[in-house]
């Protein structure tokens, strides 16, 4: 296989390039290849075994567990079926962790050609936490530290035509500077050890080419001119100085340019639009974030020639665009894209616990994203298990916010004491462990900075880096990417090096109720930008529940088994969340009435929190919901669950995050319309329509509106008066000139407003408490609406649902499911365009939900359809 990989590229090469007679060079130079060694690996508990003995090709490992690389150890034994069922109930808890203080083996054989004429490397892009490496018997390196830092090893001396690899693995102690999930998860008994990112064997020439940066500038005044610029390292692994050609390709064009390279040294190349007019685009596609615009790649070749062969090739995937940060005249951060301003709506990302993300699993988050009309994921902490998933952000036109967790920045996930003069820094005060976290972002950037997602480097987040580690990163930052902002702490400190960090993250985490948003004005309201905060809890719907938690132990709630599965320490139970539940919507009678109505709560806490940063611009500069998803099933700061099943947050937050939005503000009880477009929108019409409980009108009113670009207007004030109702609806919708839909919006209004401490001496970073609470329980008592549902199969992968209030009253939150029919399971991944809708009496709406790849027959879809207050008529 490998064979005929390389006989391939190498017609390729001479087709493109034009082949070298055998006078050019004596040395045939095979085509270069990266190949990610992922197949046929196992691992054993250390029992005192010789690295010798281990990595030689006689010794028998067939007895071993099978072992996935990239990941875990655990992550590996759960795979392989030792541990059924770890995450239902407490049974995490049944996993014995002396096992997991010893070293670990993983070991894997694997085939190379071509040995004799390359040069050949084997490249790590994580382990944790310390490794020793053997090949075929002899040492390769035995000092690999760090969980964050790449490794690259030229193995040319020891590779052979059939290989065995071992990889010593010791697990992190105390105060060493490992990955983790802090209080968002349970501590993986493992503590994560582990050959976790990839390890590459790469084959090249004498010359390979080494940390390719494709970077761009953009016109920001007029967006139709852009500048590419290609820089790289040259490696030279021979002893002698060579002569080469670098060759670069870009739309079409080609240019070469010759360089020098000193026997055994590395030699930087710049290529800019001086060197190659390709690289000033005329009329650039620009790459942008979701809804904004178009996600534009492209594609750029470089090889690197020796006696008119290549010796080592690449091709870069970029986008041309430009970002920035700027502090806007209240002081707050913001960021822009291409010269444009840009409210951050995000949502925090999480690894799974045991490191067992797929490619498939990421690629659907991220589309989970992009569908709730997110444009940015911020990644604390693990970064992921592979730069797939920055690819995927890149291709889907999610913003990436990548940067260190507070894992290093508190003693006790730390596991070393902190001096009090250092309290205000991360865990990194003495010289040698700034060195590492230094490397640590150093290793990062080069391996991640051609995304062009990623649009900001974090160091700290609850705290700052010490002042020499952050002369340290802006050093490393100046030479190795100067196109992407620093930011110093993803909290609001001030920094003698890096200045003001002009961010915020006081919370909430825990449950606050709408109004919250919009009126407070000290900690994680609508203004400026809050790097993480959310309204708490978002308890799962019933299929999940079922999963995750022992059937005799699902109700009622208040029981070890459910607070095990909310976060941890301040986060062990859904508490506060319950305390509002039930004050606002009256006490659950079962798991399936809690699960349901919970999903209402759900929506109800998300949506004005998105809402409220976009009516706020510019002032409002953005807002990372905590979190996207989650690490293990549990019921705490999730918009879909472990499952990859959506909860009500999912749909409140993609409604509220749509780019052309009519919204409720609850601070002030009127109606403004969202435009988060470069264009004014104009020729618009607002139909409010506001309803009692039990569906009688009380005001609708046309409102003929417009709305500059990037910025919100007001549309009318609700006037409560003395005879509107306790509870109420109001119907929000959005048309263009011609009468079309754009955006529609549905409330459930509390005449009873909630009311929130006015002491803020009783606030904190975990939430503010509340005094009063806004009743829905007249909810439980709205008429029943007749409602018809007709199904239609329009491809293979996509369903047409419509649905119609056939009754004279309100159809309220009706969640509709795809599932098989014949096991009733819901069927996941599913794109919904609108769920938990809600009808006006003779209303009608149709919903696409796109499921690929789903694999199913027609006759195997069904769609089920509930509602809080429906009766369903299939058509």
């Amino acid at each position: 296989m490998i064979k005929s990989f390389v006989f391939l590229i190498s017609c390729v090469t001479c087709l493109f390039y034009g082949c070298a007679s055998q006078t050019e060079s004596s040395q045939f130079i095979p085509s270069p290849s990266k190949t990610v060694i992922q197949n046929n690996w196992v691992l054993g508990i250390d029992q005192d075994y010789d690295g010798k003995l281990i990595s030689s090709l006689e010794y028998d490992i067939s007895r071993w567990t099978k072992a996935r690389v990239p990941g875990t150890v655990l992550g590996s034994l759960v795979e392989a079926g030792e541990y059924p069922d770890i995450y239902v109930g407490k049974n995490l808890e049944e996993v014995e962790t002396e096992q997991f203080t010893k070293p670990w083996w993983y070991v894997t054989e694997f085939d190379a050609e071509n040995v004799e004429e390359s040069v050949s490397r084997l490249a790590f892009d994580g382990i944790n936490y310390r490794a020793e490496v053997w090949l075929n018997g002899e040492l390769v390196n035995d000092k690999l530290v760090g969980c964050y830092t790449t490794f690259d090893f030229d193995i040319s001396n020891l590779i052979q035509a059939k290989n065995k690899l071992a990889i010593k693995i010791t697990p992190p102690k105390p105060g060493d500077f490992t990955i983790g999930f802090v209080d968002w998860a349970p501590t993986p008994p493992d503590k994560n050890m582990g050959v976790w990112r990839t390890v590459s064997l790469i084959q090249t020439g004498l010359l390979a080419i080494k940390t390719p940066f494709v970077s761009t500038k953009v016109n920001k005044e007029s967006l139709d001119e852009a500048w590419v610029q290609l820089e790289l390292d040259l490696m030279n692994y021979s002893e002698e100085p060579q002569s080469t050609i670098v060759n670069c390709e870009f739309q079409g064009q080609r240019i070469s340019k010759k360089v020098e390279v000193d026997g055994g040294a590395s030699q930087k190349v710049i290529i800019t639009s001086r060197d190659f007019d390709a690289f000033l685009v005329k009329n650039p596609d620009l790459w942008w974030p979701n809804n904004l615009g178009k996600p534009t790649l492209q594609n750029l070749k470089v090889d690197v020639q020796v006696n008119g062969q290549v010796s080592d090739q690449t091709t870069v995937e970029f986008g041309i665009r430009e970002v920035e940060d700027y502090i806007n005249s209240e002081g707050h951060r913001g960021y822009k894209v291409n010269g444009k301003e840009i409210v951050i709506k995000g949502a925090g990302w999480v690894d799974d616990l045991f490191l067992l993300n797929d490619s498939a699993n990421n690629e659907t988050q991220v589309q989970y994203a992009k569908d709730m009309n997110l444009n940015t994921i911020r990644f604390e902490g693990f970064w992921g298990t592979s730069d797939h998933i920055y690819s995927m952000c890149d291709k889907h036109g999610l913003l990436a916010m990548c940067g260190f967790s507070c894992q290093w920045e508190w003693s006790a996930y730390l596991g070393k004491e902190m001096d009090e003069a250092d309290e205000a820094f991360a865990g990194m005060t003495e010289p040698d462990e700034m060195a590492l976290v230094a490397d640590y972002l150093h290793d990062q950037v080069i391996w991640l900075r051609n995304h062009p997602s990623i649009f900001v480097w974090v160091a700290g987040s609850d705290r700052l880096h010490h002042p020499d580690l952050e002369r340290m990163h802006l050093k490393n930052l100046a030479e190795i990417d100067p196109t992407r902002p620093y930011l110093g702490s993803a909290k609001s400190m001030l920094s003698t090096v890096s200045g003001p960090s002009a961010v915020k993250m006081d919370g909430p985490y825990d449950y606050v109720p709408p109004i919250y948003w919009y009126t407070d004005t000290a900690r994680g309201g609508a203004f400026g930008f809050n790097t993480e905060t959310g309204p708490g809890p978002q308890p799962v719907v019933l299929e999940s529940a079922l999963k995750m938690i022992p059937k005799d132990q699902l109700w009622p709630l208040n029981n070890d088994t459910w607070n095990y599965h909310c976060g941890r320490h301040e986060f062990g139970t859904m508490k506060r969340y319950l305390k509002a539940f039930d004050n606002r919507y009256g006490e659950a009678t079962s798991i399936e009435d809690f699960s349901s109505r919970a999903q209402i709560a759900n929506y109800e806490a998300i949506r004005p929190m998105f809402e409220a940063f976009s009516v706020n611009k510019p002032n409002a500069t953005g807002v990372v919901q905590w979190m996207l998803n989650s690490a293990w099933p549990e019921t705490y700061w999730q918009l879909y669950d472990y499952y990859l099943q959506p909860t009500g947050a999912y749909y409140g937050t993609k409604k509220a995050c749509e780019p052309l939005h009519l919204a409720y503000d609850y601070g002030d009880q009127s109606i403004k319309l969202i435009n988060d477009f470069y264009e004014a929108k104009n020729e618009l019409s607002a139909e409010i329509s506001w309803y009692a409980w039990d569906s009688k009108p009380i005001k609708q009113r046309r409102v003929s509106v417009n709305v500059p670009s990037n910025s919100s207007s007001l549309v009318m004030k609700l006037q409560d008066g003395p005879n509107t109702p306790n509870v109420s609806f109001l119907d929000l919708k959005l048309k263009d000139k011609n009468g079309a839909i754009v955006s529609s919006n549905f409330y459930w209004l509390s005449k009873k407003q909630d009311v929130m401490d006015s002491d803020y001496e009783n606030s904190s970073w975990i939430y503010t408490p509340q005094t009063d609470f806004a009743s829905f329980k007249e909810l439980s008592k709205i008429p029943k609406a007749d409602i018809s549902v007709r199904v239609t199969k329009k491809t293979k992968s996509q369903t047409e649902v419509v649905i119609k209030n056939t009754d004279n009253v309100i159809a309220f939150f009706c969640e509709l499911r795809i599932v098989n029919s014949s096991s009733n399971e819901s069927i996941i991944p599913a794109f919904f365009s609108d769920n938990y809708v809600s009808l006006l009496a003779g209303e009608e709406k149709t919903i696409i939900i796109s499921t690929p790849n789903n694999g199913l027959l027609d006759s195997e879809i069904d769609v089920l359809v509930s509602g809080q207050n429906v009766n369903v008529k299939r058509d």
